[in-house]
C-alpha cells in the first residue's frame, strides 16, 4: 500500500480533516509524535485549530475554508501546544481534495521551530549590527566576526543579494553545497537565474513591492535548479535591508531544503488519485467502518448493488440494513471475528433499497492503530444472489419430486429416521 506507507512514513505530521465539521479523521505517527499524544485516540475528531496557541476565530475558519474552496490550497505559520504543554511553531499547509462525493483537507504540519528561531536569531542580530554602526565602530568588528562565524557555520543556506538585479554577493557553505555551485560562481549569478520560470516571475513580482516599499520581507516556496541540472524544492525567507534614507542595500535571504516534503505530497496525491481510481470504478462494494459497525466511507458501487446512494449510508450502522435471520450470525462469525484478527467470509441477507433482500458474500479485515488496537473495519461485498438460489434450488429438487413438487422418497425416509 504505496498510500499508506508515504502516510505514515513522512517526516510531517499529516492530518486528514472533514471539510464539512473540520474535525480530524485520520493522522499519521509523525502527527502523534509531534503533539505529544499518547496515541493517534487523542488526536481524532477534534478540530486541529484547538491545539493552537491562539485558535482560528470562526470568522477565520470561514475564509480558509473559502479559500480551499476556490484555491484549493492554504498555508500560515502557526504556533501550537502539545497535548503535554510544549510550545512550538508549525508551518501549516491545507489542501482540498474530494474522496468519492466527500470533500475533505488534508493537513500537513511541518515543526519550523528552529527555523522561527533562527529567523529571529538573524533578525535580532541585525537589528544590534545596524544600531552598533552608528554607536561605535570599535564594536563593529566584535560584530562582524561574530555574524561572519554564525553565517559560516549556519546549517540552512543563507545569502546576501544586491540590487538592482539580485545577484548573490554573499553566500554560506550551506548554501553553496546545496546549489552545487562555488562563491565565485554565484558571484556572478543572479535569482532570477537560478530559478524555474514559472517560480521566478511569483518571486520577482514580491521583490518588486518590496522596492515600491510595500513590504520589507517575504516567504514563498519555490525551486531552483541546481548546478547539474536537477530541480530543487526551498523554503525561502528574505528580509530586506535598508539605509537610513530607506533605499534597499541589500537582501538577507535564508534557504531551505523542503524536496523531500514535496516528493512526498506529490507521491500521496498520486496515490489518493489511484486509490479514487480505483474504489469509483470497481463493481464490489467497499466500506470502511468504525470498529462498531457505522459506515465512514462507502465506495461508488453502492448505488448499483443496494439502490442506495455513498451519502445514505454514511454514518449509519449496517445492522439496520441486514436480515433480522441474520444478525447474530454476522456479529458473531464476522464482526467479532476481525475484532480478534480472524478474517472471515460470510454470506447473508442484507435490504435493497426497493425494500427486497439480496444475498451478499462479505469478508471483514481490521485496520489496526499504532497501539495495535482495531480502529477501523474495511469490508469488501458482492452480489451472490445468483449462486444462492442456484444452491437453494438444488437442495429443493433433492427432496422433492420435480414433476409434481411434492416430497419425495429422500424427504419421506429423512423425516422417517428423524
Amino acid at each position: 500500500m504505496l498510500y499508506a506507507e508515504i502516510f505514515q512514513q513522512s517526516t510531517d505530521a499529516i492530518f486528514v480533516v472533514d471539510a464539512v465539521t473540520t474535525l480530524t479523521i485520520d493522522c499519521n505517527h509523525r502527527a502523534v509524535e509531534l503533539f505529544e499524544a499518547e496515541s493517534k485516540t487523542q488526536l481524532l475528531n477534534i478540530a486541529g485549530h484547538s491545539l493552537q496557541k491562539t485558535p482560528f476565530s470562526p470568522n477565520e475558519l470561514r475564509d480558509i475554508q473559502t479559500t480551499l474552496n476556490t484555491q484549493g490550497i492554504w498555508e500560515k505559520e502557526v504556533e501550537y501546544v502539545t497535548l503535554q504543554g510544549r510550545q512550538f511553531w508549525g508551518e501549516l499547509v491545507a489542501k482540498q481534495v474530494q474522496i468519492s462525493d466527500q470533500a475533505i483537507n488534508v493537513v500537513w504540519v511541518s515543526d519550523i521551530s528552529d527555523r522561527k528561531v533562527a529567523e529571529q536569531r538573524l533578525a535580532h542580530y541585525n537589528q544590534q549590527l545596524a544600531q552598533e554602526v552608528t554607536q561605535q565602530s570599535v564594536a563593529l568588528q566584535t560584530r562582524e566576526t561574530q555574524f561572519q562565524a554564525i553565517f559560516a557555520n549556519f546549517p540552512v543556506g543563507i545569502a546576501v543579494v544586491t540590487p538592482p538585479h539580485y545577484t548573490f554577493s554573499l553566500v554560506n557553505p550551506a548554501l553553496t553545497e546545496l546549489l552545487g555551485y562555488s562563491p565565485q560562481d554565484l558571484a556572478t549569478l543572479s535569482i532570477r537565474d537560478l530559478s524555474i520560470p514559472d517560480d521566478d516571475d511569483r518571486e520577482w513580482a514580491l521583490l518588486q513591492d518590496c522596492v515600491r516599499g510595500d513590504r520589507n520581507t517575504y516567504h514563498l516556496e519555490k525551486r531552483y535548479r541546481r548546478r547539474n541540472g536537477q530541480p530543487l524544492w526551498v523554503n525561502v525567507n528574505t528580509a530586506i535591508v535598508r539605509d537610513d534614507h530607506g533605499q534597499i542595500q541589500c537582501g538577507m535571504t535564508m534557504v531551505q531544503d523542503i524536496t523531500a516534503r514535496k516528493l512526498a505530497e506529490q507521491a500521496l496525491e498520486a496515490s489518493e488519485a489511484r486509490y479514487r481510481l480505483l474504489a469509483e470504478n470497481m463493481t464490489d462494494l467497499v466500506c470502511l467502518h468504525q470498529p462498531t459497525g457505522e459506515y465512514l466511507y462507502v465506495s461508488p458501487s453502492c448505488q448499483t448493488l443496494l439502490g442506495y446512494s455513498s451519502d445514505d449510508m454514511i454514518g449509519q450502522n449496517p445492522y439496520d440494513f441486514f436480515h433480522p435471520d441474520d444478525c447474530d450470525q454476522i456479529r458473531q462469525h464476522a464482526h467479532y471475528n476481525a475484532l480478534v484478527n480472524i478474517p472471515t467470509p460470510i454470506i447473508y441477507r442484507m435490504r435493497h433499497q426497493d425494500g427486497r433482500y439480496i444475498w451478499l458474500e462479505t469478508l471483514t479485515i481490521p485496520i489496526a492503530g499504532d497501539n495495535g488496537q482495531v480502529v477501523r473495519l474495511q469490508t469488501t461485498s458482492r452480489d451472490v444472489s445468483d449462486r444462492v438460489q442456484v444452491q437453494l434450488q438444488l437442495e429443493h429438487d433433492s427432496v422433492h419430486d420435480t414433476l409434481t413438487g411434492l416430497p419425495n422418497r429422500t424427504l419421506v425416509v429423512h423425516f422417517s429416521a428423524g
